[in-house]
């Protein structure tokens, strides 16, 4: 006797949906990075075991290995997913039809809130440049959009005139370099700068400062983000002097 597909429950699903043992299959596998994630901000490669992760995930030690060959390639996976939810492919496809000034202040505006939303970004990736130099970064750098799509969007404006023909690699590590030291080093600036507060409900204040201070730095006209300042006063000649008296012979003013 046979069954038709709809008895024995394998035929394909009219609403198109994934199988549910796929579905399964990427729930562990987020289950397990979201812990990596947690767990190697804390700890480190190093210091982080597979046990604490795969309890953390709710599955077994078994099932981490089987998802991931080993403990480093789930390291590299985490740094991979924190580096491509910079940007999430709708945004990129955004991001190429806006103007170069407006794509390159979306760019920033999502590396900030990466930083701001997931602190376990700041703390692995300053982990992983202090720790082992970058090494694990380097196996993943082909897959890291946010920087391909910073130096498409400024090779883009320096082509159409909208922002100068900046190095786009320096560029990208000034960018780094502004909102990494924001966020890794809080509470030493806190203290160094006294009275400048780097707290949560500043954060907004800070993004835009960063912004600002890129745009102004590339863009060939000023940004519309921020009023002009007000026109320098001139001095008001001094009334009593007279220019052609005997006093001001010599002609320079």
């Amino acid at each position: 006797m046979t069954h038709s597909s709809a008895e024995s429950g394998q035929g394909t699903n009219p609403r198109g949906r994934r199988p549910v043992k796929q579905r399964d299959a990427e729930r562990t596998r987020r289950k397990l990075l979201d812990a990596g994630e947690e767990i190697f901000a804390r700890s480190g490669l190093e210091g982080a075991s597979t046990e604490a992760i795969a309890r953390r995930a709710g599955v077994s030690k078994t099932m981490l290995f089987y998802y991931f060959q080993s403990k480093e390639q789930l390291y590299v996976e985490v740094l991979k997913r924190l580096y491509e939810s910079v940007i999430d492919p709708a945004q990129a496809a955004e991001i190429e039809s806006m103007s170069p000034r407006d794509a390159l202040r979306s760019i920033v505006q999502g590396y900030f809130d990466i930083h701001l939303n997931r602190p376990a970004f700041a703390e692995l990736t300053l982990r992983e440049a202090m720790t082992y130099g970058g090494k694990h970064v380097q196996r993943i750098r082909y897959d890291l959009p946010f920087i391909g799509q910073l130096v498409r969007v400024l090779r883009r404006g320096a082509l159409s005139g909208e922002l100068r023909p900046v190095d786009p690699l320096k560029t990208t590590v000034s960018l780094i370099g502004m909102t990494k030291i924001l966020f890794t080093y809080r509470e030493v600036m806190e203290r160094v700068l006294e009275g400048q507060s780097m707290s949560a409900d500043t954060m907004d204040e800070w993004r835009e400062h960063i912004v600002n201070l890129l745009l102004y730095g590339v863009c060939t006209q000023r940004p519309e983000t921020e009023p002009a300042p007000p026109p320098a006063k001139r001095s008001e000649p001094d009334a009593s002097a007279d220019s052609s008296g005997p006093g001001n012979s010599s002609g320079v003013s």
